[in-house]
């Protein structure tokens, strides 16, 4: 299984470049930082073209983490859940 980190710094401004990374390098698993979006405003449909489930906790300004799963690996958490 292959494990990687991704900072973003605004997952929207730079989708095109996550998008690139994910072909190439192929994790099954990506814990993404500082999203720089808010929730509603996550690129969930763009990931899951991609071939990965999400979850998500972002902030509009600042910070936000996602984990990506490949459809070998699910993201199991949830924004907020102990």
């Amino acid at each position: 299984m292959k494990v990687a980190t991704f900072n973003t710094n605004n997952v929207n401004k730079r989708l095109a470049n996550l998008l690139g990374w994910l072909r190439v390098a192929k994790p099954d698993v990506v814990a993404l930082q500082e999203l720089k979006s808010a929730n509603a405003e996550f690129p969930k449909a763009a990931l899951e073209k991609a071939g990965y489930s999400a979850v998500w906790c972002g902030q509009k300004l600042w910070n936000g983490v996602a984990i990506l799963g490949d459809r070998h690996a699910q993201a199991a958490a949830r924004c907020g859940r102990r």
